[in-house]
């Protein structure tokens, strides 16, 4: 009878210690329903994610049962104006957007009769490469997209590009019944730390060949806005090679390293290297070491 009482205290005890720590455990406040307005056929609803993130849904009229859910890229946390990069306000895309045009094709797909939807990835305010956060947010934005709208959406289509690719192919392979087709535009591949370490090498490559002051990512790796700046003078010492090759095709010969300097191998010829060393598979009217013009005897 004893024991029995001191384990019946025991129990009691440590249930109460399970409570208090439950008590201060922090937990992401639910999704409040979107606020939806309907103008010319179309309804359009805007909410936040539990972390509180923005997203929006886009539902027509004729609506024919699919409905898209957009991945978009990559998004910097902090300005790079050297790149004339700016920091994202709120959602930027619904659909595949045409960066240099400005233009996507929300209104067309509409008018088609599909049903489209997006989110901003913002997580605590930051954006970069959030991709495990974000493979549980398009879980959600699906969720609450089912929960609006129920069994009218027959079909569900998740897509996206660059950034996408990391955070899709994670998504299919913990939910694999969740979409009905998943379709990638230039993705990255699922490793970041892979496609980054292409970069690296691409840098170190270039610092060999055509700018002896690039650091790549060697200067990487601060924390916060010093890291982010050293980062920024990094890429924007890359952006002023490929502005230069722009112009003239890469046809001047290499000044690094000294001991080549004599031969006048051209510029783009170090560049189609570093395109293989890397894997991308360089190919193009002017880059690619094979067509030849006026302007390209060789």
């Amino acid at each position: 009878m004893k024991l029995n009482r001191i384990n019946k205290s025991l129990a009691l005890a440590v249930t109460s210690t399970f409570i208090a720590a439950l008590a201060d455990v922090s937990v992401p406040a639910a999704s409040a329903a979107p606020d939806c307005t309907t103008k010319v056929g179309v309804e359009t609803c805007t909410g936040k994610l539990s972390n509180g993130a923005s997203y929006t849904f886009k539902m027509p009229e004729k609506f024919r049962g699919t409905m898209f859910f957009w991945e978009h890229g990559f998004r910097s946390t902090y300005p790079i104006p050297a790149l004339g990069v700016k920091v994202p306000t709120g959602i930027e895309e619904v659909t595949p957007i045409t960066n240099s045009a400005g233009k996507d094709v929300t209104r067309e797909m509409l008018a088609s009769g599909y049903a489209v939807a997006a989110y901003d990835g913002t997580v605590q305010g930051l954006r970069g490469w959030n991709n495990t956060y974000r493979v549980e947010m398009m879980k959600e934005l699906i969720d609450l997209a089912v929960a609006k709208y129920g069994t009218k959406i027959e079909h569900k289509v998740l897509y996206g590009s660059s950034q996408a690719g990391s955070i899709m192919t994670p998504f299919v392979e913990k939910y694999p019944n969740y979409v009905d087709a998943v379709g990638i535009m230039a993705g990255t591949t699922p490793s970041i730390a892979d496609s980054l370490q292409s970069a690296c090498d691409a840098m170190y490559i270039m610092s060999v060949f055509f700018d002896p002051t690039i650091k790549g990512c060697a200067a990487f790796g601060t924390k916060g806005v010093a890291g982010h700046m050293a980062s920024a003078a990094e890429l924007g010492k890359v952006v002023t090679l490929l502005l230069k090759w722009k112009e003239n095709l890469g046809a001047p010969g290499l000044e690094y390293p000294a001991a080549l300097k004599p031969y006048g191998i051209p510029q783009r010829s170090a560049l189609l290297l570093t395109g293989l060393l890397i894997g991308i598979p360089t190919k193009s009217a002017h880059m690619d070491g094979i067509s030849t013009s006026a302007v390209i005897p060789e």
